[in-house]
């Protein structure tokens, strides 16, 4: 028996990303920025900071917070990457990248990778999931709908292989911005 595979409205197989593009530095007066698309949706984030502190001496590194203003129910997994690659830009000192990804279920079961917003609008459920990429970790998961438990796991496994596409591409984009130079011995 041959597995098909179901081509959507775009080109792309049901497991399959869309194209990335990114520019970091996309904003003149941020601190650090990024501006990140996948296919047609394109998200802009600014990092403003971190401030100089008052009292150096009392400054807690570790313990910094960051405050997102977010007006969108869709396109969370690519501003997420976004912001990410903004703190990049900015020199913020990260335990990790995190990157994000989101997998929709549509009515007739089939489970899409980086649905579109039309897929997304008539998706019956949607997973979207941020790993950390030093430790293959899960940062959060933000579900939408009814989904099995075994839908869950398969847009979980998607989810996570995508993610591992989205960080080598993160690698690339900070090399190209950041180029290593050879030592001379």
């Amino acid at each position: 028996m041959v597995a098909m595979t179901l081509l959507r409205r775009d080109g792309r197989a049901e497991n399959e990303l869309r194209p990335f593009a990114s520019e970091q530095g996309a904003l003149f007066r941020a601190d650090g920025s990024a501006r990140m698309s996948h296919g047609g949706s394109t998200v802009v984030a600014a990092v403003y900071g971190p401030g100089q502190a008052r009292n150096w001496r009392a400054e807690k590194a570790d313990m910094a917070t960051l405050d997102v203003c977010f007006k969108l129910e869709k396109g969370i997994s690519i501003a997420i990457n976004a912001v990410s690659l903004a703190l990049m830009d900015a020199g913020v000192p990260m335990a990790s990248v995190v990157t994000a990804t989101s997998c929709s279920i549509a009515m007739d079961g089939n489970l899409y990778l980086d649905p579109t917003s039309a897929e997304e609008e008539k998706a019956v459920s949607w997973v979207i999931s941020a790993r950390s990429c030093s430790n293959d970790g899960v940062l959060t998961c933000i579900t939408n709908g009814l989904l099995s438990e075994e839908q869950y796991f398969a847009c979980s496994e998607a989810c996570q292989r995508a993610s591992e596409s989205v960080a080598v591409f993160f690698r690339i984009v900070h090399q190209k911005k950041y180029p290593v130079e050879p030592t001379d011995h």
